[in-house]
């Protein structure tokens, strides 16, 4: 996401914060109503008798006014929508003035109450004193706020109400719920004010058990809705969103349309910062349809708003028309509220700005930017400004004036590092990055790109718990730097910098297939350390930027690979490289690790026609019925950079590819490509798949006895559990045959090669899983249905014979697989699950399998075929058993090459239905035989979904 769309999709929040934030109760508006009585207002605003203890008129009259114009405050912002932003300006500063008028009251009626307390009260009339000095430190603290007008000042000021604040719930906590949650509240505001936000939330949080215990739900929900609020500032996604949820479902129960539909609002910006776009339109059109319904001049300053974020989406998914024809609407209900229009449309002047910039009418967009600038200045709004000043340079970036986009953004990164702006500050430090690339400066716009990657990372940690699709929306959105980045480093010739930033981009896939937030998530994500600055490097940066540049040298994960491929090779492994891929959106690229030196290659070609690409191939792949050779041959010119790759292993005399692939390429076998003569699985250089995991698994293993667990039968999966539809999953006919091809068990009609055990079926438990695996086994082998869809927020899970589940959660309890050589998931497309640009859950089954102890994976990338699977796998198995020293991926290649040649005249049968030329699970259909070919399998659909993955002796 550009910094325009980012621009675009933060104003819900930002551009009209009281509209948005400050929704308070009409019950608490009307409590506090300027037309009653002072002494009123106080009892029914906190509870207590002043008459029996403040004596002081004067004091009593000031307390009463902060009050009074803490609700006016509140109802200025609830319908700042409605009413012209100059006005809400002036208001606020006339109750400014009043609040400074009644701090020196409220002190003397502080001394009062502390005076009368030294006496010698009864305990009745002690409560009561202590109860009115609570309602006078809270009102003090309301006061201090408001009072000051310059910086220092004002902080001063905030740090002497979160004393006040701090004295009135020393008092409050121990009586009264209702008011300690009020006091923590506005405490909370205090620490806002002065950018703490770790405290500010933190008091929220107290005050929210405080609310639910007295059953004050509206002031529970605007509670929430504050934590939503920060924390979205903060980029914590994952607590925004829950905060926001729980606020909503509240406003739901009591019926308040306006604060539903504000609360819509406001997670809509969430999962639009998260680049979610599908969830920030549904909440989006959800609070449209809730304004529409209530029709007053403040729901259509509500439904404006939501326009302006609409056109943000528009603009992330690149539909620029559409984004236009949002921002007309808001201008039109705008217009339709009168009161204000001009100032409320003058403040769209620089999403119009973004707008016209992605259009490529610079020259328009520029003039809307000058007038935006001209407004924020006057209303002194700095990180609105800096916000606005980052557009003008990405403007200027793409009419390729590169040095004055410079300059607009070294004046704006320092606005945003100081107002704690960090993916703004990415925003603007992507551009310098690009902006200095374009100017052939590549070592300043390495140093800033990094810089990017660093507070990227820092988000991302933050945001574990996130649910994988949003983990995954965020970082695609972001992976172009990433890249970006990494081509730099190659260029450069700095191939460790460019593998930790490669890195990075890997821990997608835990998050992908792990559960958000368990312990197997965090230990799989490794650590998030940030990228080491050179001293060059460092004085690059101004004084805040300096400060967070760590001085470091290399990556000690890539001399950690060249250590384990060397080890390999001494041992008699032959010789092992590492190959890791990526794009960038015109080039693919290649870095070669060997056990003595790094090199680089690179193929011009689009990602969107790469992507295309490998979609096609796949469908071809995984369909007995098409044709794979011409796109397999344009896929390996590709990969093996036009054959510069092929020559360097060659020379190098690499017995072993090791491939870190990324994006769609994952999807593809490399065995399956084709160099013109033949497919790669018949050269005698092996293709394996690797995780982060796997140098630590690189040892020989002995053979041991195995254990084989097969579903042969039908089982329907229940409702709750998959997607809200309950879901039928087909007998797997040839599972039984291909366990008792691999173990030899007498009992279960096992006449495989290795010793073991075999669950058929009913015997397919955890209980028997857990006692099994617990003996000490070499080899698991599954025969049964996957299912995988994390994006859907679904646990992958294994079909178990009695028809429970197995779901990645309970892997580690269950799953045992240390000194477990070999783990085979041979069901259906147990590494794949969505066809997605990132390719992350192809390896994430293997990082997850190999963290918990197994050595070596074998899954699925598309549906397997029932009739020759078993085949294959007996083949496999088999060789494997009396030719140890072959090594397990040499055996399976050796399989696969007997099925291609095989030779029959019965057609082979696929568990699958095709639908438009893919492959899907479903019913038997027959495939067709190539009639100059009597080798039925020779496709690479019976042979090539298999994927090995990890330690290859």
């Amino acid at each position: 996401m550009n910094f325009t769309r980012k621009l675009l999709l933060t104003t819900g929040l930002l551009a009209c914060l009281g509209g948005v934030l400050l929704i308070q109760n009409n019950n608490a508006l009307r409590a506090r109503s300027p037309k009653q009585k002072p002494v009123e207002v106080a009892k029914r605003a906190r509870g207590s008798q002043y008459e029996a203890t403040l004596t002081h008129k004067q004091s009593l009259f000031a307390y009463t006014l902060v009050k009074n114009a803490n609700a006016y405050e509140d109802w200025i912002y609830l319908t700042a929508s409605t009413r012209p932003f100059v006005e809400v300006q002036e208001q606020l500063a006339i109750l400014k003035k009043k609040f400074a008028a009644a701090k020196k009251p409220l002190i003397a009626a502080q001394q009062s109450l502390e005076q009368q307390l030294k006496g010698r009260p009864t305990q009745e009339q002690r409560a009561l004193l202590q109860n009115d000095l609570a309602d006078v430190h809270f009102a003090l603290g309301e006061a201090l706020q408001g009072a000051e007008t310059q910086e220092r000042k004002l902080l001063v000021a905030r740090r002497l109400s979160v004393t006040h604040y701090q004295k009135a719930y020393a008092i409050d906590k121990l009586h009264r719920s209702y008011n300690a949650g009020q006091d923590l509240v506005g405490m909370g505001w205090a620490y806002y004010g002065q950018s703490d936000h770790l405290r500010d939330v933190k008091c929220w949080w107290q005050a929210v058990p405080l609310f639910h215990r007295v059953g004050a739900k509206e002031r529970e929900a605007f509670t929430l809705h504050c934590i939503a609020f920060v924390c979205l500032q903060m980029e914590h996604y994952k607590e925004a969103i829950d905060a926001g949820h729980s606020s909503l479902q509240i406003y739901k129960s009591l019926k308040k349309q306006h604060e539903v539909a504000a609360e819509l609002h406001d997670l809509g910006g969430c999962y639009a910062n998260l680049a979610y776009s599908e969830e920030a339109l549904k909440n989006y059109r959800a609070a449209l349809l809730i304004y529409h319904d209530i029709n007053t001049p403040m729901a259509r300053g509500g439904a404006a708003r939501i326009r302006i974020s609409v056109s943000g989406v528009h603009m992330q998914e690149g539909n620029y028309k559409e984004a236009l024809n949002s921002l007309n609407m808001a201008v039109s209900l705008y217009q339709e509220v009168k009161n204000g229009a001009k100032e409320n449309i003058e403040a769209m002047t620089p999403k119009f700005g973004a707008v016209y910039m992605e259009m490529g009418k610079y020259q328009t967009a520029q003039r809307y930017f000058e007038r935006a600038l001209a407004r924020i200045r006057r209303q002194g709004d700095r990180p609105w400004e800096a916000r606005v000043l980052c557009d003008v340079g990405y403007n200027k970036l793409k009419q390729h004036l590169d040095e004055k986009a410079l300059t607009v953004f070294k004046r704006c990164l320092p606005m945003m590092e100081k107002a704690g702006m960090r993916e703004d500050a990415v925003y603007a430090l992507t551009g310098m990055t690009t902006a200095y690339a374009n100017l052939n400066q590549p070592r300043h716009a390495i140093a800033y790109g990094k810089q990017a990657i660093n507070i990227l990372q820092s988000i991302r940690q933050e945001n574990q718990k996130l649910n994988p699709k949003l983990q995954r929306a965020f970082l695609t959105e972001h992976r172009g730097l990433y890249e970006r980045v990494a081509a730099l480093l190659i260029k450069q010739k700095r191939y460790d910098e460019a593998e930790q930033v490669l890195r990075f981009l890997r821990q997608e896939d835990v998050f992908v297939f792990a559960q958000p937030g368990s312990e197997l998530a965090k230990k799989l994500a490794g650590s998030f350390e940030p990228l080491p600055f050179s001293e060059t490097e460092k004085a690059y940066f101004d004084t805040e930027g300096a400060k967070q540049a760590i001085i470091g040298q290399g990556c000690p994960e890539s001399h950690s690979w060249q250590l384990a491929l060397a080890q390999q090779e001494q041992v008699g492994h032959g010789r092992a490289a590492l190959i890791s891929t990526f794009n960038t959106e015109d080039t693919f690229y290649l870095l070669l690790t060997t056990a003595k030196e790094r090199r680089a290659f690179s193929y011009p070609i689009k990602k969107g026609d790469f992507d295309a690409l490998s979609k096609r191939l796949y469908d071809e792949l995984s369909n007995p019925a098409m044709n794979p050779i011409p796109d397999a041959q344009q896929m390996y010119r590709i990969v093996f950079a036009g054959g510069q790759l092929e020559q360097a292993l060659n020379q190098a005399g690499i017995t072993t590819a090791l491939w870190f692939a990324s994006g769609t390429l994952r999807f593809i076998p490399i065995d399956a490509l084709h160099d013109g003569h033949q497919y790669l699985v018949q050269k005698p250089r092996a293709n394996v798949v690797i995780t982060l995991t796997s140098p630590i698994l690189f040892s020989a293993t002995t053979h041991g006895p195995a254990l084989a667990a097969s579903v042969s039968q039908q089982h329907t999966v229940a409702a709750d559990i998959y997607g809200g539809e309950s879901i039928i999953l087909k007998p797997l006919r040839g599972a039984l045959s291909e366990v008792r091809s691999i173990v030899n068990d007498t009992a279960e009609g096992g006449t495989g090669p290795f010793p073991g055990k075999i669950l058929a079926d009913g015997q397919f438990t955890i209980s028997n899983l857990k006692q099994d695996i617990a003996r000490g086994v070499s080899i698991i082998h599954f025969a049964t249905h996957f299912v995988n869809d994390p994006l859907n927020g679904q646990e992958p899970f294994f079909l178990l014979g009695d028809g429970t589940r197995l779901p990645l959660s309970q892997w580690e309890r269950t799953l045992h697989l240390r000194g477990v050589g070999l783990l085979t998931l041979s069901a259906c497309k147990t590494g794949v699950g969505t066809l997605d640009a990132s390719g992350g859950d192809v390896s994430s089954i293997g990082e997850v399998s190999q963290y918990l102890g197994a050595q070596s994976v074998i899954a699925t990338l598309w549906p397997v075929a029932d009739k020759p699977t078993p085949y294959l796998m007996r083949d496999f198995y088999t060789r494997f058993y009396h030719a140890p020293q072959l090594g397990k991926v040499q055996a399976l290649r050796v399989a696969q090459r007997d099925l291609m040649n095989s030779e029959g005249t019965t057609q082979p049968t696929q568990s699958a239905k095709d639908k438009g030329g893919i492959v899907q699970e479903g019913e038997q259909i027959e495939a067709p035989r190539t009639p100059s070919s009597n080798h039925p399998y020779a496709h690479p659909y019976y042979w090539a979904p298999f994927s090995f993955i990890g330690n290859w002796t």
